[in-house]
């Protein structure tokens, strides 16, 4: 998965936050890929990509996962190319 996002040029992130910020263990291998430190900082810069988070904002980290995601996405020379959404437990629509 993390080698072919590179060859990617737009990907819808759809990420769930359990209690105080984790990120579900399917991303795990995942972000510990994307946060290597010999990763070039413009690795992503043919990348498009828009985040929706899932969470309960009666947590302090609220969609943690989705907003880590983001900023490391961005680091990576990635370009958001819509508003983040956020999915809120605590919302009457959910």
């Amino acid at each position: 998965m993390q080698e072919e996002l590179v060859q990617e040029s737009l990907v819808l992130f759809v990420i769930s936050t359990t209690g105080s910020g984790i990120p579900p263990r399917s991303m795990t291998n995942f972000w510990h890929h994307l946060l290597r430190a010999d990763l070039p900082p413009d690795i992503l810069d043919e990348l498009c990509f828009a985040i929706f988070g899932l969470g309960d904002s009666a947590y302090e980290r609220f969609c943690w996962a989705a907003k880590m995601l983001r900023r490391r996405l961005e680091a990576l020379g990635a370009v958001e190319v819509a508003p983040m959404g956020l999915g809120d437990e605590q919302a009457p629509l959910g």
